[in-house]
């Protein structure tokens, strides 16, 4: 195993305003700051210099931090959460949403995620709790202390069931981790103070939200594992994480450098967790601000996904569940990269235009420079992020169409700006579906015979 524990500002002498979460002015490793495919968003009018970025990253969008929930817009028009949802949101009636604070590869920065979904949360009483984290997962919120960029990574699945969210006797839990003080690898600044918030903004909804400070993935199992124990059809859960993350899972407090036993709540144990609180008929969100947490979020989408394939290979009922929510989500994931995709362009283009009316000189010149260079390989970096998508898709995909008799297999990508064959191909997978659904049930009700009527070995009027 390999471990990074940089979530965050943590350790260094630069204290909660440090440069990094390391509190140096390290250069980033490879592997450290990408999104979804090998986009970085630094900032290089902020003093970073292209030697600072990992291999092949591009330097960001040039733009101050967006507040979402606040009552401002940035300086290249990046509009906040007003109170209407933007998107394919699963809105209510999703049973479970998990949502990771960076994509797998990626640092978090100290300050940035957990307040923002604290604001959007106090300033969008109206939206459920998973459109808001559908919204900040869609529209990340900004930039780091030290100029890079986070990406939260989110997966929503399945539905509730019928009239499970209108019993009277439904609970609102929310249990909430913080760790800050960790005993052999460096401490944190912001966690307990952000968990505490993130209590407030959940006890203003309904929530009875507690919180508990520096943990071990044992205390993580019992307390997150007591909550969904407890939980009935149509009960309302959240389970909260801030602090250190790997690529393996949530840190907790006891961790140290190998050979020392790992202290690691897995990934898997987040999937697990996530499962059991559905498999109960309760409604579940999982939310992680800590390093890498997107490698839980990729964890369970794997996971969802061999478990819909499998299911659609049985055929009837089963085939159009498994099949109605593998679309859904397929086109979901599909439509958000394209809006990002196109929102990013749009700020560079913004910002190539704005360097192009500057004065002339040295430093407007390099700026000029680096955002022509991240606006030429921003696209790459999108085209990979969306064949890794649709990669992960397929095999669902070609149960359905093996199972449905559907003529066409998936295709590749190959307009990667509108992806317009992609989405065309799952509206018409999914009307062969529906289209074979009926079919098998006209069969079935033939096969019985009119109303009333007795089968074909019996000739006589039912009872």
């Amino acid at each position: 195993m390999s471990y990074d524990f940089d979530k965050r500002n943590s350790g260094g002498g630069a204290g909660p305003n440090g440069a990094n979460r390391s509190g140096t002015a390290q250069p980033l490793g490879p592997g450290k700051t990408t999104l979804a495919g090998g986009l970085v968003h630094q900032q290089a009018n902020q003093g970073v210099a292209p030697a600072t970025r990992a291999p092949g990253a591009a330097a960001g969008p040039l733009h101050a931090k967006r507040e979402i929930g606040g009552a401002h817009e940035d300086r290249h028009g990046a509009t906040p959460m007003t109170g209407s949802v933007t998107g394919p949101s699963a809105g209510d009636g999703v049973a479970a949403t998990v949502l990771g604070s960076t994509q797998a590869n990626e640092l978090a920065s100290d300050d940035l995620f957990t307040p923002a979904l604290v604001a959007a949360l106090q300033a969008n009483p109206r939206l459920s709790i998973d459109e808001v984290l559908w919204q900040l997962a869609v529209a990340p919120p900004g930039e780091g202390k030290g100029g890079e960029w986070q990406h939260p990574s989110i997966v929503q699945y399945g539905r509730m069931a019928p009239g499970a969210a209108d019993r009277q006797d439904h609970k609102k839990v929310a249990v909430l981790v913080g760790n800050q003080n960790y005993q052999s690898i460096s401490k944190l600044y912001t966690p307990i103070a952000e968990a505490g918030t993130m209590q407030g903004a959940l006890a203003s909804r309904g929530y009875q939200a507690s919180v508990h400070t520096d943990r071990t993935s044992a205390d993580m199992t019992s307390l997150w594992g007591s909550m969904v124990g407890a939980a009935n059809p149509g009960d309302d859960l959240v389970a909260f994480y801030g602090g250190h993350g790997c690529a393996e899972g949530l840190i907790g407090v006891n961790h140290g450098h190998p050979p020392t036993p790992p202290d690691i709540f897995t990934n898997g144990q987040v999937s697990g967790v996530v499962s059991s609180a559905t498999g109960k008929g309760a409604h579940i969100r999982f939310v992680m601000d800590s390093c890498h947490a997107g490698s839980a979020i990729e964890t369970i989408r794997e996971e969802r996904q061999n478990e819909l394939a499998a299911v659609a290979s049985a055929g009837g009922e089963q085939l159009r569940a498994a099949a109605t929510t593998g679309l859904r989500e397929a086109k979901q994931r599909l439509i958000s990269l394209r809006g990002q995709r196109r929102a990013i362009l749009g700020e560079l283009d913004h910002a190539i235009q704005h360097r192009q009316t500057r004065r002339a000189g040295a430093r407007a010149s390099r700026d000029l420079v680096a955002c022509v260079d991240v606006r030429a390989r921003t696209p790459n970096a999108f085209e990979r992020a969306a064949d890794r998508i649709w990669g992960e898709y397929v095999p669902l995909l070609g149960a359905v169409q093996k199972a449905v008799g559907y003529a066409k297999p998936p295709p590749p990508i190959t307009d990667y700006a509108t992806l317009g064959e992609q989405l065309k191909y799952l509206d018409d997978l999914g009307a062969a579906v529906a289209q074979h659904t009926a079919s098998s049930t006209a069969g079935a009700a033939g096969a019985a015979g009119p109303t009333g009527a007795a089968g074909p070995a019996g000739g006589q009027a039912a009872k």
